[in-house]
């Protein structure tokens, strides 16, 4: 064996296997009927024949050899045939182990293994909303895409590095500035009208009238616009609405204060928040080729 020949590999090369493989710098031995057990992509694949000597997807068939040439990393490979090979649904894996489950089951049409690298996924703690729409985006996991595109609108400003955006890729990157650049401009001017206070009809031309109006437009700046453009964590749609919801002024009456709520929410202002961010998760979803 020359230095360039492949390595045995410790973990699946199995004497009885039926057909080798190579990925990276590793040799393989495995099982026909597993493989077509999980993967679409290789029943198909086995069932055709080796014939040819080559296919689609990054695997080739050497027919002297009778060795199948695969595409891809060998951690990745490996990854696949850990979930085929030697499952284990209590284990918390690594995040890139989850990864690279979900790029191969997604590239071999292996739906079982894919269903269960989202899983891991969904409930692993190092996956930021970068990292879920980069990968929704690569495997078409089209059911991430709207929460992930709203858990970065709503982001502190500035937040996003240079590593994110090459995670992202530059369109979505792009769409997702833009979303967020619309955002803003949409926060600043909700912030700057404060609307007019909607008086209920035995309040006007009271005595209290004015008090209830200055109240008002204090309460909107000092508890509600400062809120709204805060730099660490400013306000987005519902969380606009449900702090307007929170807020006491003193001085307002309570029937004033809830028909300006209503006159607020009617104008279709907070609307405008999932407007843009479905305008966004729209763009971004027509990147995906399926």
């Amino acid at each position: 064996m020359t230095n360039d020949s492949p390595k045995l590999h410790a973990k699946f090369y199995y004497r009885d296997g039926s057909h080798e493989f190579i990925a990276g710098s590793f040799l393989y031995r495995l099982h026909a009927s597993m493989l077509s057990l999980h993967s679409i992509f290789f029943s198909e694949m086995f069932e055709l024949g080796l014939e040819d000597g080559n296919g689609d997807d990054g695997v080739q068939a050497e027919k002297s050899q009778r060795l199948i040439l695969i595409d891809e990393s060998s951690e990745d490979f490996d990854c696949f045939l850990e979930y085929i090979y030697l499952r284990d649904d209590n284990t918390q894996e690594p995040i890139q182990f989850a990864s690279s489950l979900l790029k191969l089951s997604t590239k071999y049409m292996a739906d079982k293994a894919r269903l269960h690298a989202i899983k891991l996924l969904e409930s692993h703690p190092c996956l930021t909303p970068v990292l879920k729409l980069s990968l929704a985006c690569k495997y078409a996991v089209t059911e991430w895409i709207r929460d992930s595109v709203f858990d970065i609108l709503r982001l502190p400003l500035g937040s996003l590095t240079c590593e994110d955006a090459t995670i992202l890729g530059f369109r979505v990157y792009i769409v997702l500035m833009t979303a967020r650049e619309k955002v803003s401009l949409h926060r600043l001017d909700m912030a700057f009208a404060t609307p007019e206070i909607v008086h209920f009809d035995g309040h006007f031309g009271s005595s209290s009238e004015g008090l209830c109006k200055t109240s008002w437009e204090n309460a909107w700046w000092n508890a509600f616009s400062k809120r709204l453009l805060f730099p660490d964590k400013p306000l987005f749609g519902l969380d606009a609405r449900e702090t307007l919801r929170r807020m006491q002024p003193t001085d307002v009456h309570a029937e004033c204060l809830s028909l300006t709520l209503q006159s607020i929410e009617e104008s279709g202002v907070y609307d405008i928040f999932d407007e843009l961010l479905d305008d966004a998760v729209k763009e971004i979803n027509g990147f995906i080729i399926l």
